[in-house]
């Protein structure tokens, strides 16, 4: 997937990057709401750390520490019609979150 290769090379990450974009509608139909979804993070021991808005998209990222060399990331992604989940487990610095999430916001727009 292009989003998975580009996030790697951008990250230097040689880990696993997945990602799914659901229509809005889609996320109803399984009577999952967003809300419902960031309570489930929060119960799973993510915080969130990181918020973006930018040209109608809202990218949050959620961290969870696992080890001592990494941890585990979600990013969300929401816009008017689509919902963005990407996840990976790294060790992130400050900057590479927020490059992160701009790369998540890119990807979830042009799905």
């Amino acid at each position: 997937m292009a989003g998975e290769v580009e996030a790697k090379r951008v990250l230097k990450h040689k880990g696993k990057v997945r990602m799914v974009v659901v229509t809005r509608a889609a996320f109803s139909n399984q009577q999952i709401t967003i809300s419902g979804y960031k309570d489930d993070l929060r119960k799973d021991s993510y915080d969130q750390i990181m918020n973006v808005r930018e040209e109608g998209s809202d990218a949050t990222l959620y961290e969870r520490g696992v080890r001592d060399t990494e941890n585990q990331y979600v990013v969300l992604v929401e816009d008017q019609s689509e919902v963005g989940l990407i996840s990976s487990t790294a060790m992130l610095t400050e900057h590479k979150k927020n490059v992160f999430l701009q790369i998540a916001i890119i990807k979830v727009s042009y799905a």
